[in-house]
């Protein structure tokens, strides 16, 4: 993969430098694999049905105890943009990764005017209050089926867990998560194209303090 391997993490938020970004994040990634792992009936009702990322968001909305990183957290909450869509485009038998749909809809025409049309037709993804659980397992299907209809079948949107506040993609692995074949590449060339850097991702191998092994599964 070019540049920096998934699991960098540099932007700046606010007055929250990159450190103590990642760090609420880390936080909000370990509290919510203890929920997501528990044995406890009252953490299996209230993730029963959901997605791990979904877990992870209800965390960060929630926030550590310590005040300022609560309000960095609960800050991040309301910037990242959940699911929001990366336009992709077959080109000699590949996928050629555009970049995020708000990114190429700014182009004047070509690939930019059908970025435009999808843009106005699905619904607004504006931060990681508005969409969760099935709410964002329904804009997804929604948005591949509007590429269908507007005749656009060399395209495909595809769906990060969220866009930073900087443009930078993040990627959610829980435990037992694992990068779908080309998913880090066109990822990376999306966040690339929109910040300069590679997808960030949060994991348990780049969040140590979480109770998880990279690549095995908990529940």
């Amino acid at each position: 993969m070019p540049g920096q391997a998934p699991g960098t993490l540099l932007s700046t938020f606010g007055s929250g430098g990159p450190n103590d970004a990642k760090n609420v994040l880390c936080m909000a990634f370990a509290s919510a694999v203890e929920r997501w792992c528990s044995k406890r009936p009252s953490d299996q009702a209230s993730t029963k049905g959901k997605e791990f990322a979904d877990v992870f968001f209800e965390e960060l909305r929630e926030g550590p105890a310590n005040p300022q990183m609560k309000a960095l957290s609960q800050s991040l909450a309301g910037e990242i943009q959940r699911e929001a869509p990366v336009l992709t485009k077959a080109v000699s038998g590949e996928w050629k990764t555009l970049g995020t749909l708000g990114d190429v809809a700014k182009v004047g025409s070509g690939d930019g005017g059908l970025a435009r049309e999808l843009a106005e037709g699905l619904p607004a993804t504006s931060g990681a209050t508005e969409v969760v659980g099935g709410w964002a397992r329904s804009f997804r299907m929604t948005g591949n089926n509007q590429v269908r209809a507007l005749g656009g079948g060399e395209y495909r949107l595809r769906y990060p867990d969220g866009v930073l506040p900087d443009g930078q993609l993040m990627e959610i692995k829980g435990p037992g998560d694992k990068w779908r074949p080309g998913q880090a590449e066109s990822y990376n060339q999306a966040s690339q194209l929109s910040c300069g850097r590679d997808v960030a991702s949060i994991d348990c191998g780049s969040c140590p303090g979480a109770n998880c092994t990279p690549g095995k599964r908990c529940r």
